[in-house]
């Protein structure tokens, strides 16, 4: 009861009030101290809500903090719920504490926040659970999302922490809710419990989007051996999985799409519905970095695959690349 009563009495005092609004208005406790919400969302079990926002200069931070989060229509449900952290980037920021503005920066670089205002919301270990920016609606339609996304993250968390025996399809539903949420260390539970009761590599195959490709290799042997259904699918998911890692390291035209073509060459006229699309993904992303010429050769091979349905778009870039090295002389 005195451990309580100490925690309780932390609440209220590390809460402190930032946002300024009349007592009538029933605001939210908000805090700057980020270390000090930690501790009590342990000590409570409750998430966080780190509020990204320019409050002197982004006219869309200043309407979520002066119509949303000041609201009683917002807060009357969230107050017990979850602890919110203001992180706060003005533009006269000479007030602020050296500290709390490398804090502020610090969260900001950790989860890649580009546009304010944008509330990302939190487990007690700072791991996302979702995020959300601002929306023209209601304070109290706001807090009911906010609030349904809570519900639905404690219900999955529930429901996989709980599960004694692990089921395939209930772990891929759930693997579904959490994607859908934006949990990423709730899927990776979800994964870890998901691989022993596998089924067409669901589980391996996410596991392997998420594996640095250096270490891909012998996962993608453990997948192409113990999956022998549906291989022409599976290899064509790890291809794409192994062009997008390539792409995201801007790595060379032609060394990105290796995988496509390996995985093209592979199938030939054998899988002329994925063949096709193949094709003109390498087009696409030729033409992107200025391969015209190798563009126009992959669109050409995509039309002789491709379904009478998608002939006419994929003609149309052919046009489009042939006008182009027309137009440059290189053809």
């Amino acid at each position: 009861m005195i451990k309580k009563a100490l925690i309780t009495l932390v609440l209220c005092i590390g809460l402190s009030f930032v946002i300024q609004a009349s007592a009538s208005e029933a605001p939210l406790r908000i805090t700057e101290d980020v270390s000090k919400a930690k501790e009590i969302a342990k000590a409570f079990k409750m998430p966080i809500a780190l509020v990204f926002v320019g409050s002197d200069w982004c006219s869309f931070s200043k309407k979520l903090l002066s119509e949303v989060l000041c609201k009683e229509g917002f807060a009357k449900d969230l107050k017990k719920k979850v602890l919110f952290v203001k992180v706060d980037f003005p533009e006269l920021h000479q007030h602020l504490d050296k500290d709390l503005l490398e804090q502020h920066f610090n969260l900001k670089k950790k989860f890649h926040v580009e546009e304010f205002p944008t509330l990302v919301l939190v487990d007690s270990e700072l791991n996302e659970i979702s995020r959300f920016g601002y929306e023209a609606q209601t304070a109290a339609s706001y807090g009911e999302k906010l609030l349904a996304c809570v519900s639905a993250y404690e219900r999955v968390k529930q429901d996989v922490e709980e599960m004694k025996k692990p089921y395939f399809g209930n772990l891929k539903k759930l693997y579904v809710e959490a994607s859908s949420l934006g949990s990423e260390s709730l899927k990776d539970a979800i994964v870890e419990k998901g691989l022993s009761v596998d089924r067409e590599a669901y589980f391996h195959l996410e596991k392997y989007a998420k594996t640095p490709a250096s270490s891909r290799n012998n996962l993608k042997k453990k997948i192409l051996s113990g999956y022998k259904d549906n291989q022409g699918y599976i290899k064509l998911r790890l291809a794409l999985l192994d062009f997008q890692e390539r792409n995201n390291q801007n790595m060379d035209g032609q060394i990105a799409i290796e995988p496509l073509i390996q995985y093209a060459d592979s199938v030939g006229f054998k899988e002329k519905d994925q063949s096709f699309r193949v094709h003109m993904l390498i087009a696409n992303h030729l033409a992107k970095v200025g391969d015209t010429k190798e563009a126009l050769k992959h669109a050409k091979l995509s039309l002789i695959d491709a379904p009478e349905k998608h002939k006419n778009e994929i003609q149309k870039s052919i046009n489009l690349y042939t006008a182009e090295l027309i137009a440059h002389k290189d053809l």
